[in-house]
């Protein structure tokens, strides 16, 4: 059953998504936590309807290790 159409939306992993908020990479390979509000979700993706824009890097892996200010390295899945 289809439910729902939507196109042109921020999606991001399910396991990015954390206690209603994600980690953001910023320029300076640091990171920062961020709310977020959610949209339609399944097991594997969420829609973002605010709080990041679209271009942004999110932590996938590793978030429950992070704290504001933490540098990261960046690795492309």
């Amino acid at each position: 059953v289809l439910v729902a159409v939507v196109e042109e939306v921020i999606r991001v992993p399910s396991q990015a998504v954390r206690d209603g908020g994600v980690w953001v990479v910023l320029d300076d390979d640091t990171v920062e936590f961020r709310e977020v509000e959610v949209g339609l979700r399944n097991d594997e993706m969420v829609e973002i309807t605010g709080g990041l824009e679209e271009g942004e890097t999110v932590v996938t892996e590793g978030a429950s290790l992070l704290s504001d200010g933490a540098r990261v390295q960046v690795v492309d899945s």
